[in-house]
């Protein structure tokens, strides 16, 4: 499908909606509003049962039906959450040399977010995991980034468990 670039959710009356925002070229871009009614057009797009009809413009599908939205909402103000100063946390961790095909790279935003992980796996990095299910902090790339182990992509492994068909119905 196309990347969608906001969302929302709001009840108005006793009816839920979701409002999704597509990347369309235009300044907001495409608006579709979708009311979850169980067993019609819009409750199956959103349960993933049928297809968005392809549409030109801003729309809204109510049940079964489908009309334009005249007045279409935009999207929500962008969220703006500058990172921390991560100096002093990040100078804890041991500096690796990136590998690609190992490594997994993230920028880590806040302290907390490095103590959390930190505290996973013992307090130290690399540590020990305290669970087999908590991906380890394996330490710091030079520029700051932190380092994880890099796992293989899920689609990978689901192809040994499921169906295509059943894997393509729950991305598409």
């Amino acid at each position: 499908g196309r990347p969608v670039t906001d969302q929302s959710i709001d009840v108005l009356g006793a009816v839920v909606y979701h409002t999704y925002w597509y990347e369309d070229g235009s300044p907001h871009g495409q608006c579709i509003r979708l009311a979850d009614i169980p067993g019609t057009l819009s409750g199956d797009i959103l349960r993933l049962r049928r297809d968005l009809p392809v549409l030109d413009g801003d729309h809204e599908i109510t049940g079964d039906q489908i009309r334009r939205l005249e007045d279409a909402p935009e999207p929500p103000p962008a969220f703006d959450d500058p990172p921390e100063d991560l100096t002093a946390i990040l100078d804890l961790l041991p500096v690796l040399d990136v590998n690609p095909d190992k490594h997994f790279v993230k920028t880590g935003r806040y302290e907390s977010e490095i103590r959390n992980l930190l505290k996973c796996q013992g307090g130290s990095c690399p540590g020990v995991p305290i669970s087999p299910h908590i991906i380890q902090l394996l330490g710091r790339s030079s520029n700051g980034d932190l380092i994880f182990e890099r796992f293989e992509p899920r689609y990978i492994i689901l192809a040994f468990i499921r169906t295509v068909d059943v894997y393509s119905s729950w991305i598409l």
